[in-house]
């Protein structure tokens, strides 16, 4: 008997959890869609022919239709030696982009930086690390610092892509 109870009472909320389920699934899927659709162009030259800078390009590209709030304030910053930008306006968070030194830059990494400094509440530092081949990791950088100074201040969280390592 508590036993027919207990399941007349979890038929509408397991009914309403499989419904949430679905409306996941459906974004999900429409998200991955449209992220594919992003991702096309450079899937078309990711070759074995291509070059470095073919793929520099594309990936850049595909940052590039990633939006951004246009009064969102960016400006350029040296931050330990390292060419910069600075998303807001006193950093606190530190992001290193993804790419593994190859691919990706600060510039097109500013949308998801901003959008990341928005959520903490605070605003963002985005070194511009030179991308091998034609360069070494900035020596601070390359020793994965806990703190970069910034016009006096200093970075105090960190969080980010996988940037090389």
């Amino acid at each position: 008997m508590a036993g027919e109870a207990l399941l007349d009472r979890a038929g509408p909320v397991l009914t309403a959890l499989d419904e949430a389920v679905a409306a996941a699934q459906t974004v999900g899927g429409e998200l991955n869609a449209r992220i594919m659709q992003a991702w096309t162009p450079m899937l078309a030259i990711a070759t074995a022919v291509s070059s470095i800078q073919q793929m520099r390009d594309a990936f850049e590209g595909v940052l590039a239709q990633m939006p951004m709030a246009p009064e969102t304030p960016v400006r350029p910053a040296i931050a330990g030696g390292v060419s910069a930008l600075v998303i807001g306006a006193d950093p606190a968070v530190l992001y290193l982009h993804g790419g593994n030194y190859v691919l990706g830059s600060a510039y097109g990494y500013r949308p998801l930086a901003a959008a990341l400094a928005m959520a903490a509440g605070r605003a963002a530092l985005v070194p511009d690390f030179p991308a091998r081949p034609r360069a070494s990791v900035p020596g601070r950088l390359g020793r994965r610092p806990g703190r970069v100074p910034v016009a006096g201040r200093t970075a105090r969280r960190r969080v980010g892509g996988r940037a090389g390592g």
